[in-house]
This record gives C-alpha cells, sequence and structure tokens, in this order.
C-alpha cells in the first residue's frame, strides 16, 4: 500500500520496515494510528519516525556479526535518513521545484564564466558541476543518531556530520555514508 501523502522514499522505507518486521504496511500503519495524535507534529514524519524506530529495535538477525558492513545496510538506513528529511509528497514536490531551479542557475552560471586561465579544479564553479544525487541534512543524520548510536550519538552526531561533510558543504551522500559505516565494521 503506498500513501499519496508520503514521499516515494517514505513509502519505500516504511515498505522496507514492514518486510524486516515481517509484518504488512497496513498492519504498521493501524499501529501508528493506535499511538498517534495531533499534538505528536507532522503525520509523516512522525510515522517514518515509528517505523523506522520499530526496525532498528528489531536489530539483525542472529549470526549477523558484520551487518554493518553489508551494502543493504548502510542504504537502508541512508534511506532512513532521507525519508524522515523528506517524509511528505508535498516535501517531494518542493524539493523537486527547488532541483530544477539550482539546475537552471548552474546552467546560467558556467555559461557566463570564463574558462580561459581558470583550472576547473580550483575554480570556485566545481562544487556546481559536480551531481552528487540527493543527500543527507544534518538534522536527518542527527535525528538518526538518536535510534542507532553506531554512526554517531546525539552529542557527537553534528561534529561527525561535519567532519563527514567538509567537502560537500553540509551535505552527506551515500558513497561516504557508506565508507563510514565500513571502516567502522572495521
Amino acid at each position: 500500500m503506498n500513501s499519496k501523502h508520503l514521499s516515494s522514499t517514505a513509502n519505500s522505507v516504511i515498505h522496507q520496515c514492514s518486510m524486516k518486521l515481517h509484518t504488512s504496511v497496513d498492519a504498521l500503519l493501524e499501529e501508528y494510528k493506535g499511538v498517534w495524535k495531533p499534538e505528536m507534529g507532522e503525520y509523516s514524519r512522525k510515522l517514518v519516525e515509528f517505523c523506522c524506530s520499530k526496525a532498528v529495535r528489531q536489530g539483525p538477525a542472529c549470526g549477523e556479526d558484520d551487518y554493518i558492513s553489508d551494502s543493504s545496510f548502510s542504504r537502508f538506513t541512508f534511506d532512513m535518513m532521507l525519508a524522515w528529511q523528506m517524509p511528505s509528497s508535498a516535501d517531494e514536490e518542493s524539493y523537486r521545484e527547488s532541483l530544477g531551479k539550482e539546475k537552471e542557475e548552474k546552467k546560467s552560471l558556467v555559461a557566463t564564466q570564463p574558462h580561459e586561465d581558470v583550472s576547473l579544479f580550483y575554480s570556485d564553479i566545481m562544487p556546481l558541476l559536480v551531481d552528487h544525487g540527493q543527500g543527507v541534512k544534518e538534522d536527518a543524520f542527527v535525528w538518526f543518531a538518536t535510534m542507532l548510536p553506531l554512526p554517531g550519538d546525539v552529542i557527537n552526531g553534528r561534529f561527525i556530520f561535519e567532519t563527514l561533510t567538509a567537502s560537500t558543504a553540509n551535505i552527506l551522500h551515500y558513497p561516504a555514508y557508506d565508507r563510514f559505516l565500513t571502516e567502522i565494521a572495521k
């Protein structure tokens, strides 16, 4: 079951959570409706938090000591952060609009920059030319650290995030996150 009110990432993560918990999405939604109250805040984000926390508490299957270095674990947890960051379809639409505007701005900036005597690797436009895909922002990383202290705890989460994203304008991209988890597993 896909909810039209959730972003595509949030729908995917909730589906993955239900599979990990060996239950249906409908059963998860019913359980959530039983505990959610309007004063809790945004329905979509709280639903993502509810499902993700249940899935993370489930933990790895018995005998999976190296689950941290498993790429499916890193992708799943990265997607959790993306879903938390953009839980609703309205958030997703807003993101797509801003992405389109940003691409137009990049095109006009690149077209107006003189190319002579400027090394591409040392110019100010280099970050604009690299397309890293969707990334996680600091608040999503710190939220995730509250559920699974492995990649960072609340106190150190912001420092870890800043270190991981120093070269990417404070956006955590999947390859850096995957590498970080791989290094932790060693």
